[in-house]
């Protein structure tokens, strides 16, 4: 059933895919599984070569699923299959539910219990599994957050977000669809980190909640491995986009910028960084007062 819904649903859930059919029976199914009812889907698939085309298609008819599109070629870019997603939503609150996950059946009703127009987005403790579904962790760490709660979106981002996404799966969030309209950002432009720029945009202009429940089970295995191998000159490109959106936030450029040094080193131990991407990262690193900063980091680590 594609189209325009018969009615408006509370939420819209969008799963975009990419060869992902080992996991796809079971994502599906933990949504349309939910205690939550009132919802639909739409399903993207982009120019998958596995049998994914023959499994979305034998939930084809299903009442909840609206809208379901197979790309003739391949984007290259989960964040633009994201935003052809968002343009077919009707709910007021969005779920990029990635198919390689899955959820516990009640995640929309524990989440739904914070549906409040301050609120930019929900978000709950994820499990970590390997690709045989075993529990190989939780994220956020309990040392990090052992409670639930509720905070202005810009205090967050001081506490949590600094150069770094504290909210480590997009299957484990539910966002405001008004309050990702009012950022008129261009997800669709980044490859790396269109999940960290939105929730930026979102939280600079709205509140957080976050449900310290094990709800999401995100799926760790090589090709989620794989898609982190992305090169130096696209992470310290879309980095800087990142940062201009920190500073505005943080007035503490000192700090952020410890914060941005640390999480750039992290990445060039496994990037490699040609002498364009050096002259970028200074070029960074002096707009924003760093340069000193990063260079007794480097003097450090080399001692």
């Amino acid at each position: 059933m594609d189209g325009e819904p018969s009615y408006k649903p509370l939420v819209s859930v969008i799963i975009p895919n990419y060869n992902h059919a080992p996991y796809l029976h079971e994502r599906i199914d933990s949504v349309l599984n939910q205690t939550f009812q009132d919802f639909e889907v739409i399903i993207l698939d982009d120019c998958s070569t596995d049998n994914s085309r023959e499994i979305i298609e034998g939930y084809r008819g299903h009442e909840k699923i609206r809208y379901i599109e197979y790309n003739e070629v391949n984007s290259g870019n989960t964040f633009v299959q994201w935003k052809k997603g968002l343009d077919q939503a009707q709910g007021d609150w969005i779920w990029i539910a990635e198919s390689d996950d899955f959820n516990d059946n009640s995640f929309i009703e524990k989440l739904s219990s914070r549906f409040i127009d301050e609120n930019a987005l929900i978000f709950s403790k994820s499990f970590m599994i390997n690709e045989k579904k075993q529990i190989i962790g939780e994220l956020p760490l309990n040392e990090e957050v052992a409670q639930s709660f509720s905070l202005n979106g810009k205090d967050f981002i001081k506490q949590r977000m600094l150069a770094v996404n504290f909210i480590p799966n997009a299957s484990a969030v539910i966002f405001n669809r008004r309050t990702y309209l009012e950022t008129r950002n261009k997800i669709e432009n980044l490859t790396l980190s269109g999940d960290y720029h939105l929730w930026l945009l979102m939280l600079s202009i709205g509140n957080v909640s976050y449900i310290n429940t094990p709800l999401n089970y995100y799926r760790y295995h090589q090709q989620t491995v794989r898609n982190r191998q992305n090169n130096m000159r696209i992470y310290l490109k879309e980095s800087e986009l990142n940062l201009k959106i920190l500073a505005q936030i943080e007035e503490n450029h000192s700090l952020l910028m410890d914060k941005w040094i640390f999480q750039v080193n992290k990445e060039l131990t496994t990037k490699s960084i040609a002498i364009y991407d050096v002259c970028q990262l200074y070029r960074v690193l002096w707009r924003y007062g760093g340069v000193i900063q990063f260079l007794k980091s480097f003097i450090s680590q080399k001692k």
